[in-house]
């Protein structure tokens, strides 16, 4: 009891630092820290689009501009208040509280605030909110929104507008002198990246794209966290040699490279949304979605950008036990039963109970067949259901005659994690193989990065030890 109890806390305490509670005023960052991240994957929001999520939707919880030492802070904004018009809260000084009949439809966030004080994900270009309870709401420069009751902690259902111009929205403080300041010691390496990629030299919105490229090329991502030499910063670290860290690393470096090639940014912290629950019909963001990346003013307003390469979240993902299904499910049944998530389910709460038993009996049927038979060789080996054909396919047919055949429910990851394990010769270049096919499948920009070659490289090196 007393571990589960401290486990307990730790999460809760992370879900705070990580964006449900976070600081308005400062963000402490896990750079230079040695070990390795591990984020939950409880379910932190859920979120109804009018329309299917492509790619990835940024919530952005609060923003900040200067960096010191591991940390970030805002400097010179002040809260004021958002009223309350007739349940609409405009974030536009000069927006009108009634609504136009044409009036593009946001999404509907749903989330439950950790404390009586939170500040509320947005996505960039909101022009108003829907939904909150008359209680008090403020907002700074930044578009940072806080909200605040009286009483409990509320599980709150709101919904967000566009602003009526994509150039006009709640993040439109202009940039100031802080947003191009690059100090400190890892100022010379952030420098002799801009140069080395003669970002000052492009416009502005290719300075951008060329970075993110650089990135998605050069570096990976990783939560496993080594020590930096003695003598060199972690980022410095980061940006000449160790080329592997985790969002905070990838959106710090990304700020302080684009200042010093003379584009005003901000480093943004809140959720990535990018998995879809079939279960609930809904887009939902884990504890482990928790994200930082770049706001850069380009073009004359604030567009975002997310340094890290793309395939981070498959690699989050990949680490999840089996068990998670059935917490979802959970969670899924006590929003459904409360009623907050969907008024109109109300009247309906009373059919989930069966629903409820019927699922908890095969839960438990699952877990005694796991219990039996789950882990041997047999099961591990024995494929279940045929798998599409991928670059790897051969050479799964090859490693199965040397007796390390790819489970029947691994992934790609699992299986070169489980290779490693084992110290078998072929793990490394698997891996890296691996890392290569994901960011070239989920990376936009890597159509022309040489993936293929490279990853037709590394293949062949995994042949020579399974021939």
């Amino acid at each position: 009891w007393g571990h589960a109890e401290a486990e307990r806390r730790v999460l809760d305490w992370m879900e705070q630092w990580l964006g449900v509670g976070l600081d308005p005023y400062r963000a402490t960052t896990a750079i230079g820290e040695v070990g390795r991240l591990k984020g939950s994957g409880r379910i932190m929001l859920r979120v109804y689009p009018p329309a299917p999520i492509h790619g990835t939707l940024l919530l952005r919880t609060a923003s900040y501009d200067r960096y010191v030492d591991g940390t970030w802070f805002t400097t010179g904004s002040l809260f004021e208040p958002v009223p309350d018009q007739d349940g609409r809260r405009p974030l536009l000084p000069l927006q009108t509280p009634a609504a136009a009949e044409s009036e593009p439809i946001g999404p509907r966030i749903v989330m439950l605030l950790r404390r009586a004080e939170g500040l509320l994900p947005l996505p960039r270009g909101t022009g108003v909110v829907l939904g909150l309870p008359g209680e008090d709401l403020h907002r700074n420069g930044y578009g940072t929104l806080r909200y605040r009751t009286s009483g409990a902690a509320p599980l709150l259902n709101y919904r967000v507008l566009p602003a009526p111009e994509p150039t006009r929205d709640a993040f439109t403080a202009p940039p100031a002198e802080a947003d191009l300041r690059v100090l400190g010691p890892d100022a010379p390496a952030a420098r002799a990246l801009a140069e080395s990629l003669a970002l000052a030299e492009l416009p502005p919105a290719e300075a951008l794209r060329a970075l993110r490229r650089h990135f998605a090329r050069n570096f990976r991502y990783t939560l496993t966290l080594p020590e930096h030499p003695p003598g060199v910063g972690p980022l410095t670290h980061f940006l000449t040699a160790g080329h592997a860290g985790h969002c905070e690393y990838f959106a710090t470096a990304a700020v302080l490279t684009l200042r010093a090639a003379g584009i005003p940014a901000r480093y943004v912290r809140g959720w990535s949304v990018q998995e879809y629950s079939a279960l609930e019909d809904a887009w939902v963001a884990r504890d482990s979605h928790a994200h930082a990346w770049v706001e850069a003013h380009v073009d004359g307003r604030w567009r975002d950008l997310d340094p890290t390469p793309p395939d981070w979240a498959v690699l989050e993902a990949a680490g999840r036990p089996w068990s998670q299904r059935i917490g979802d499910f959970f969670a899924w049944l006590r929003l459904s039963m409360s009623g907050a998530a969907d008024d109109e389910r109300r009247d309906r709460d009373w059919l989930l109970l069966p629903l409820a038993a019927l699922v908890l009996l095969l839960g438990w049927r699952i877990v005694r067949r796991a219990r039996r038979g789950g882990g041997t060789a047999d099961a591990r080996t024995a494929p279940r259901r045929p798998r599409p054909p991928t670059p790897f396919t051969e050479l799964e047919r090859a490693a199965a005659k040397y007796g390390h055949a790819r489970g029947a429910d691994e992934t790609l990851l699992e299986w070169a994690r489980r290779l490693h394990g084992e110290a078998v010769p072929a793990a490394p270049a698997l891996a890296d193989a691996i890392a290569i096919h994901y960011r070239h499948r989920f990376d936009p920009d890597s159509a022309d990065d040489g993936a293929e070659p490279e990853l037709r490289r590394r293949l062949a090196e995994c042949r020579r030890h399974w021939r």
